[in-house]
Protein backbone atom coordinates (compact mmCIF):
# COMPACT_ATOMS: atom_id res chain seq x y z
CA UNK A 1 0.00 0.00 0.00
CA UNK A 2 2.85 2.37 0.83
CA UNK A 3 4.05 2.42 -2.78
CA UNK A 4 0.62 3.01 -4.28
CA UNK A 5 -0.55 6.49 -5.21
CA UNK A 6 -2.77 7.79 -2.39
CA UNK A 7 -6.38 8.40 -3.33
CA UNK A 8 -6.25 11.58 -1.23
CA UNK A 9 -3.14 13.41 -0.12
CA UNK A 10 -2.70 16.64 1.81
CA UNK A 11 0.72 18.32 1.72
CA UNK A 12 1.94 21.06 4.06
CA UNK A 13 -1.54 22.31 4.91
CA UNK A 14 -1.62 25.56 6.83
CA UNK A 15 -4.75 27.34 8.03
CA UNK A 16 -5.07 30.40 10.18
CA UNK A 17 -7.85 32.76 11.11
CA UNK A 18 -7.45 36.46 11.82
CA UNK A 19 -4.39 38.66 11.36
CA UNK A 20 -1.70 40.25 13.48
CA UNK A 21 -2.21 39.88 17.22
CA UNK A 22 -5.58 38.25 16.55
CA UNK A 23 -4.15 35.52 14.33
CA UNK A 24 -4.86 31.94 15.36
CA UNK A 25 -2.85 29.20 13.64
CA UNK A 26 -5.11 26.15 13.46
CA UNK A 27 -3.18 23.87 11.10
CA UNK A 28 0.59 24.24 10.83
CA UNK A 29 2.08 22.54 7.80
CA UNK A 30 0.50 19.14 8.31
CA UNK A 31 0.46 16.35 5.73
CA UNK A 32 -1.67 13.22 5.41
CA UNK A 33 -2.03 10.40 2.88
CA UNK A 34 -5.13 8.21 2.49
CA UNK A 35 -4.88 5.09 0.35
CA UNK A 36 -7.64 3.18 -1.38
CA UNK A 37 -9.67 1.11 1.06
CA UNK A 38 -7.95 2.61 4.10
CA UNK A 39 -9.68 4.09 7.13
CA UNK A 40 -8.04 6.74 9.28
CA UNK A 41 -9.08 8.40 12.54
CA UNK A 42 -8.23 11.94 13.59
CA UNK A 43 -8.49 12.47 17.35
CA UNK A 44 -7.85 15.50 19.51
CA UNK A 45 -9.48 17.93 21.90
CA UNK A 46 -12.43 20.10 20.90
CA UNK A 47 -11.40 23.16 18.93
CA UNK A 48 -8.00 21.89 17.74
CA UNK A 49 -9.02 21.94 14.06
CA UNK A 50 -10.29 18.44 13.29
CA UNK A 51 -13.37 19.77 11.50
CA UNK A 52 -11.28 22.39 9.70
CA UNK A 53 -8.98 19.67 8.41
CA UNK A 54 -11.89 17.54 7.19
CA UNK A 55 -13.46 20.55 5.49
CA UNK A 56 -10.20 21.22 3.66
CA UNK A 57 -9.79 17.57 2.65
CA UNK A 58 -13.34 17.65 1.31
CA UNK A 59 -12.84 21.04 -0.43
CA UNK A 60 -15.52 22.73 1.68
CA UNK A 61 -12.77 25.11 2.85
CA UNK A 62 -9.45 26.19 1.37
CA UNK A 63 -6.04 26.15 3.08
CA UNK A 64 -3.96 29.28 3.47
CA UNK A 65 -1.11 27.31 1.92
CA UNK A 66 -0.40 23.73 0.91
CA UNK A 67 -2.27 21.43 -1.43
CA UNK A 68 -4.81 18.62 -1.54
CA UNK A 69 -4.43 16.01 -4.26
CA UNK A 70 -7.01 13.46 -5.43
CA UNK A 71 -5.38 10.65 -7.41
CA UNK A 72 -2.47 13.00 -8.00
CA UNK A 73 -4.55 15.98 -9.17
CA UNK A 74 -4.38 19.27 -7.26
CA UNK A 75 -8.05 19.86 -6.51
CA UNK A 76 -7.65 23.52 -5.60
CA UNK A 77 -6.52 24.29 -9.14
CA UNK A 78 -10.10 23.60 -10.22
CA UNK A 79 -12.55 26.46 -10.65
CA UNK A 80 -15.65 26.61 -8.45
CA UNK A 81 -17.84 24.70 -10.90
CA UNK A 82 -15.29 21.92 -11.37
CA UNK A 83 -14.74 21.76 -7.63
CA UNK A 84 -18.45 21.39 -6.90
CA UNK A 85 -18.72 18.60 -9.48
CA UNK A 86 -15.66 16.87 -8.03
CA UNK A 87 -17.02 17.09 -4.50
CA UNK A 88 -20.44 15.76 -5.50
CA UNK A 89 -18.96 12.79 -7.36
CA UNK A 90 -15.97 11.72 -5.28
CA UNK A 91 -16.48 12.90 -1.68
CA UNK A 92 -19.16 11.77 0.76
CA UNK A 93 -19.79 13.67 4.00
CA UNK A 94 -21.28 12.53 7.30
CA UNK A 95 -21.59 15.10 10.06
CA UNK A 96 -22.43 14.99 13.75
CA UNK A 97 -25.77 16.59 12.89
CA UNK A 98 -27.38 14.63 10.07
CA UNK A 99 -28.95 17.62 8.26
CA UNK A 100 -31.80 15.55 6.85
CA UNK A 101 -34.83 17.29 5.36
CA UNK A 102 -37.60 16.70 7.93
CA UNK A 103 -40.48 16.87 5.45
CA UNK A 104 -39.13 13.92 3.46
CA UNK A 105 -38.83 10.21 4.19
CA UNK A 106 -35.50 8.30 4.23
CA UNK A 107 -35.77 7.34 0.56
CA UNK A 108 -36.29 10.91 -0.62
CA UNK A 109 -33.46 12.21 1.56
CA UNK A 110 -31.03 9.64 0.18
CA UNK A 111 -32.09 10.34 -3.42
CA UNK A 112 -31.39 14.09 -3.26
CA UNK A 113 -27.67 14.10 -4.28
CA UNK A 114 -28.43 11.95 -7.33
CA UNK A 115 -31.37 14.10 -8.36
CA UNK A 116 -29.23 17.23 -8.00
CA UNK A 117 -26.65 15.60 -10.28
CA UNK A 118 -29.30 15.13 -12.98
CA UNK A 119 -29.89 11.40 -12.50
CA UNK A 120 -33.36 10.22 -13.46
CA UNK A 121 -35.77 9.70 -10.60
CA UNK A 122 -36.16 5.99 -11.34
CA UNK A 123 -32.41 5.35 -11.26
CA UNK A 124 -31.93 7.49 -8.15
CA UNK A 125 -34.76 5.63 -6.43
CA UNK A 126 -33.24 2.23 -7.24
CA UNK A 127 -29.82 3.25 -5.92
CA UNK A 128 -31.33 4.76 -2.77
CA UNK A 129 -33.37 1.64 -2.04
CA UNK A 130 -30.24 -0.50 -2.40
CA UNK A 131 -28.33 1.68 0.06
CA UNK A 132 -31.17 1.75 2.58
CA UNK A 133 -31.14 -2.04 2.43
CA UNK A 134 -27.39 -2.04 3.14
CA UNK A 135 -27.77 0.20 6.18
CA UNK A 136 -30.77 -1.79 7.47
CA UNK A 137 -33.49 0.79 6.86
CA UNK A 138 -35.47 -0.56 3.92
CA UNK A 139 -38.51 -1.03 6.18
CA UNK A 140 -38.51 2.65 7.15
CA UNK A 141 -39.31 3.93 3.65
CA UNK A 142 -42.42 6.07 3.79
CA UNK A 143 -41.84 7.29 7.35
CA UNK A 144 -40.85 10.89 7.92
CA UNK A 145 -37.32 11.12 9.24
CA UNK A 146 -38.60 13.04 12.26
CA UNK A 147 -40.14 9.77 13.48
CA UNK A 148 -36.83 7.87 13.30
CA UNK A 149 -34.41 7.35 16.17
CA UNK A 150 -31.09 9.21 16.28
CA UNK A 151 -29.21 6.13 15.10
CA UNK A 152 -31.64 5.56 12.24
CA UNK A 153 -31.30 9.15 11.11
CA UNK A 154 -27.53 8.86 11.11
CA UNK A 155 -27.76 5.70 9.00
CA UNK A 156 -29.91 7.63 6.53
CA UNK A 157 -27.18 10.28 6.47
CA UNK A 158 -24.55 7.61 5.77
CA UNK A 159 -26.63 6.21 2.90
CA UNK A 160 -27.08 9.71 1.48
CA UNK A 161 -23.31 10.27 1.64
CA UNK A 162 -22.71 7.08 -0.35
CA UNK A 163 -25.29 7.35 -3.11
CA UNK A 164 -22.97 9.03 -5.60
CA UNK A 165 -20.42 6.24 -5.13
CA UNK A 166 -17.70 8.41 -3.56
CA UNK A 167 -14.12 7.23 -3.36
CA UNK A 168 -13.68 8.98 -0.01
CA UNK A 169 -16.00 9.27 2.99
CA UNK A 170 -15.28 12.05 5.48
CA UNK A 171 -17.08 11.68 8.81
CA UNK A 172 -17.01 14.44 11.43
CA UNK A 173 -18.00 13.15 14.88
CA UNK A 174 -20.53 10.75 13.29
CA UNK A 175 -21.62 9.35 16.67
CA UNK A 176 -21.17 12.46 18.78
CA UNK A 177 -24.87 12.75 19.62
CA UNK A 178 -25.64 9.05 20.04
CA UNK A 179 -25.77 6.73 23.02
CA UNK A 180 -23.18 3.98 23.46
CA UNK A 181 -25.21 1.12 21.99
CA UNK A 182 -26.33 3.13 18.96
CA UNK A 183 -22.79 4.43 18.46
CA UNK A 184 -21.46 0.88 18.31
CA UNK A 185 -23.92 0.05 15.53
CA UNK A 186 -22.78 3.06 13.50
CA UNK A 187 -19.14 2.12 14.13
CA UNK A 188 -19.74 -1.38 12.79
CA UNK A 189 -21.63 0.01 9.80
CA UNK A 190 -18.71 2.25 8.86
CA UNK A 191 -16.23 -0.61 9.15
CA UNK A 192 -18.44 -2.92 7.05
CA UNK A 193 -18.85 -0.29 4.34
CA UNK A 194 -15.11 0.26 4.26
CA UNK A 195 -14.30 -3.44 4.04
CA UNK A 196 -17.05 -4.49 1.63
CA UNK A 197 -17.23 -1.41 -0.60
CA UNK A 198 -13.53 -0.44 -0.33
CA UNK A 199 -14.47 3.15 0.49
CA UNK A 200 -11.54 5.11 1.91
CA UNK A 201 -12.50 7.12 4.96
CA UNK A 202 -11.23 9.73 7.37
CA UNK A 203 -13.12 9.99 10.65
CA UNK A 204 -12.70 12.84 13.12
CA UNK A 205 -13.87 11.65 16.51
CA UNK A 206 -13.63 11.94 20.27
CA UNK A 207 -14.76 8.33 20.53
CA UNK A 208 -11.73 6.14 21.22
CA UNK A 209 -13.74 2.97 20.56
CA UNK A 210 -14.38 4.19 17.01
CA UNK A 211 -10.78 5.36 16.60
CA UNK A 212 -9.51 1.93 17.64
CA UNK A 213 -11.34 0.37 14.67
CA UNK A 214 -9.37 2.42 12.14
CA UNK A 215 -6.23 1.27 10.33
CA UNK A 216 -4.29 4.32 11.46
CA UNK A 217 -4.91 6.94 14.12
CA UNK A 218 -3.54 10.49 14.17
CA UNK A 219 -3.70 13.02 16.99
CA UNK A 220 -4.09 16.68 16.12
CA UNK A 221 -2.55 19.02 18.69
CA UNK A 222 -1.18 22.55 18.35
CA UNK A 223 -1.79 22.41 14.61
CA UNK A 224 0.45 19.36 14.19
CA UNK A 225 -0.70 15.89 13.15
CA UNK A 226 1.13 12.89 14.62
CA UNK A 227 0.40 9.19 14.25
CA UNK A 228 -0.47 7.59 17.56
CA UNK A 229 -1.92 4.48 19.16
CA UNK A 230 -5.27 4.22 20.88
CA UNK A 231 -5.88 2.17 24.00
CA UNK A 232 -9.47 1.62 25.06
CA UNK A 233 -10.55 0.43 28.49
Amino acid sequence: MANATPVLKAIDIEKHFGEGNNRVDVLQGLSLSLHEGERIAIIGASGVGKSTLLHILGTLDTPCSGGVFFNGQDVFRMDERELAAFRNKHIGFVFQFHYLLPEFDPLENVMIPELMAGTSRSVAREKALDLLEKVGLSKQVGRRVTTLSGGERQRVAVARALIRGPKVLLADEPTGNLDTRTSERIHQLLVELNEKEKISMVVATHNLELASLMNRVYKLKDGILKETEVTTF
